[in-house]
Order: structure tokens, then C-alpha cells, then sequence
């Protein structure tokens, strides 16, 4: 009943920061902005989306959450099936916990940062077991009748874990968008090409050459 209880809690709290990651209002101008320069940053987001190798920020962000939020709330459905479906249902949830907010990650070209999450999460995860280890020493949770030490360091590991799993998914539109940003800066460069240049025939002018590759 306890491992079903903290799978609807992490299940809860995920689908609280889904609801947030979905709401109209984030990452909107604004409302003094004026409406060209929203047209302007539309123009230069729809380029940056164009240079080969981008990916869209939402996707990556909706992959991240879909792929935390379906396997745990599958998990925690198989869990109270038979003996083959809460093993199922046990893999799920793990894989959602750790690996979930990774998928965008990949997604956008930056799975070192998604595994980089999973790496917290899973240190989190030993930290807690070990403390929770060190707190049930002596028959202290015999039963598994958890006590004040034990208690608190159950939650304290949830906290950590739910807390990496929201900043994960939170922070994943960002590292797309700067990963975007340095591909379109790299791609224009290579297309643009100005050098200063010094004209003998004018008496020592100094001008610029630009050259472009399309």
C-alpha cells in the first residue's frame, strides 16, 4: 500500500508541473511589447527552426513530459495487477522516474544533459536508500513499520526525485533553444563571409569585402 501511495503521489505532482508546462501563458511577450518587435523574434525563431539540425523547443518539452508522465502512471495502474503486470508496472514507473525527462533531451540533439538528470536522479535514489538503510538499523522498521527518521528520509528522496524531474522538464525548452541558436550562428557564419580590405589603385582605402554562399 506504501509503494502504491508514493507512486500516486510522484504521479500527482508530475501531472501538476505538466499543467504548468501546458499553460497557455508561458513563455508568452509581455502585453506593453510591441507588435513589431513580436514579429521580428517570430521571424528570427521561424529561421533559427530552418538551419538544418534544429528542433522545436515545445516538442521537446512534450516529449519530456509525456515520456515522464505516461510509463508512471502506467506503472501505478500494472502495479495492482497480477504478479507479471506489477513487474511490468514496476519497470515503467522506474524508467519514467529516471529516464522520462531525457526523452526531450535526445529529441532535441542534447541527450548528455537528459542522462546528465537521470545521473542526479539515480544518486538521489542511493543517497536515500542508504539513509533509509542507516535509519532502519536495529529493527528499527521491522514490519516495515517505518519510523520518524525513516519517514523523513522517504520524503526527502521523493522531494529530490519529483524536484530533478520538474527541473528537467522545465529547462529542457531552454537548452534547445541556445542548442538552436549556436547551430543557426554556425550555419550563418559559414554562408557570410566579410574581411577588411585595403584598396592601392584609391591611395590606401580602407573598406570591407562581404561574400555570400547560398
Amino acid at each position: 500500500m506504501k509503494t502504491r501511495a508514493q507512486y500516486a503521489a510522484c504521479a500527482g505532482i508530475v501531472a501538476l508541473a505538466v499543467t504548468f508546462l501546458a499553460s497557455p501563458a508561458r513563455g508568452q511577450a509581455p502585453a506593453s511589447t510591441a507588435l513589431g518587435e513580436i514579429d521580428r523574434a517570430e521571424a528570427l525563431y521561424t529561421d533559427v527552426l530552418e538551419v538544418p539540425g534544429a528542433r522545436n523547443p515545445g516538442t521537446a518539452t512534450l516529449l519530456s513530459a509525456a515520456g515522464t508522465v505516461v510509463p508512471v502512471v502506467l506503472g501505478m495502474v500494472l502495479a495492482g495487477s497480477d504478479d507479471s503486470g506489477s513487474e511490468l508496472g514496476g519497470l515503467l514507473f522506474t524508467c519514467g522516474i529516471y529516464f522520462g525527462p531525457a526523452t526531450g533531451y535526445i529529441y532535441g540533439g542534447s541527450a548528455g544533459r537528459g542522462f546528465a538528470g537521470a545521473g542526479v536522479r539515480s544518486v538521489i535514489s542511493l543517497l536515500g536508500y542508504g539513509l533509509m538503510a542507516a535509519a532502519c538499523s536495529g529493527d528499527n522498521c521491522s514490519g516495515f513499520g517505518l519510523d520518524g527518521p525513516a519517514v523523513a528520509v522517504g520524503l526527502l528522496t521523493l522531494g529530490g526525485l519529483v524536484t530533478s524531474m520538474v527541473y528537467d522538464m522545465v529547462s529542457v525548452d531552454n537548452v534547445v533553444r541556445r542548442r538552436n541558436e549556436a547551430l543557426a550562428a554556425e550555419h550563418w557564419a559559414r554562408k557570410v563571409t566579410v574581411a577588411p580590405v585595403v584598396s592601392a589603385a584609391d591611395g590606401g582605402t580602407v573598406g570591407v569585402i562581404g561574400k555570400i554562399r547560398l
